[in-house]
C-alpha cells in the first residue's frame, strides 16, 4: 500500500503544527520532539503549517510499505 512518512528533524518550536484526519474528525499535533513523526496509508488527509518565528524541518518520504 502507498504511505507517507513525516519525520520532524527539529523539536517543536511555537506556531508549528500538523493536523490529520482520522474518522471524519481532525486531530493536531504539537509539542514533538527531534526524530518523532507519523505514517499514513494514502487516504489520509493531513496538512501541515508554520506561523511561528523559526523555520520547521521535516522529512517526507512517499513510498510502498509491505507488510
Amino acid at each position: 500500500r502507498k504511505v507517507r512518512a513525516n519525520i520532524f528533524l527539529e523539536d517543536w518550536k511555537p506556531g508549528h503544527h500538523l493536523q490529520y484526519k482520522v474518522n471524519d474528525e481532525w486531530s493536531v499535533s504539537t509539542h514533538w520532539k527531534s526524530g518523532q513523526g507519523f505514517l499514513w496509508g494514502s487516504a489520509v488527509e493531513h496538512l501541515s503549517g508554520n506561523s511561528g518565528m523559526s523555520p520547521k524541518y521535516t522529512l517526507q518520504v512517499s513510498g510502498f510499505f509491505n507488510e
